[in-house]
């Protein structure tokens, strides 16, 4: 645990098994960067900016396959000094939680299941969230 100097999580496993050149993950880092500083520019105007310095702050998601995703956003959360860094999902995979637990303070789930594929398994119906939508909640939190 502790401050990362930059969030990024790469699974060194997976890229050496899948055999993936360093040019196309640079391109592909590059877009993901992009869509990142897109999503945060359209979701937090300059003067409504939230802030989690000294903050218990909580992590909420669908669930769990891999911890990738969490696991950067844990990271990413913390260069902003958070007080505690808690994840909190309905299912998590065994072995992201025990990755996860790694990175976050606390991590709260309802089920770890010892099958598990794909998060959208364990859901009748699995909508992604619109840009509008992630505002409407935020313009409340705020």
């Amino acid at each position: 645990m502790g401050k990362e100097k930059d969030s990024l999580f790469l699974n060194e496993d997976l890229i050496k098994e899948l055999k993936i050149k360093k040019d196309y993950l640079d391109r592909e880092l590059n877009l993901k960067r992009a869509e990142v500083a897109r999503r945060e520019k359209e979701y937090q105007p300059r003067n409504q900016k939230l802030t989690v310095a000294g903050k218990k702050a909580i992590i909420i998601d669908d669930g769990v396959a891999t911890g990738a995703t969490m696991i950067a956003a844990i990271r990413q959360l913390r260069l902003s000094n958070p007080d505690e860094v808690i994840v909190a999902v309905p299912v998590i995979s065994i072995s992201a939680l025990e990755k996860v637990q790694q990175e976050a303070d606390r991590v709260i789930k309802l089920t770890t299941p010892k099958l598990f594929f794909s998060v959208s398994q364990f859901f009748e119906q699995f909508p992604q969230v619109s840009d509008e939508e992630v505002k409407r909640v935020l313009a409340k939190a705020r």
